[in-house]
């Protein structure tokens, strides 16, 4: 069975949206309900309760050959030791 034939019944109890998966609801809940955002830009004070959602938003910063572009840069090697190794890795990538 494909999951498009798959019935959502798991409903979400704020804005009524429904999924396939409780695990797709819980991360409805956290990211889009709730005020927890432990991921922060530390370009511009922005923060997500997705860490997917925060590298997305970095890349808004990035534009080749800018000031901005090594401001993006800077204050990803600066908090290397919290865990943003795959972040910096990836825009150093691109």
């Amino acid at each position: 069975m494909e999951r498009h034939d798959q019935p959502k019944k798991f409903q979400c109890e704020i804005c009524h949206e429904m999924f396939i998966y409780k695990h797709t609801l819980s991360r409805h809940m956290l990211s889009i309900h709730s005020d927890y955002k432990p991921h922060s830009c530390h370009v511009c004070q922005a923060s997500f309760a997705r860490k997917d959602s925060l590298i997305t938003h970095v890349k808004t910063h990035k534009t080749a050959g800018t000031m901005e572009n090594n401001t993006v840069n800077n204050a990803l090697v600066g908090d290397l030791s919290q865990g943003m190794i795959p972040l910096h890795t990836m825009l150093q990538s691109e």
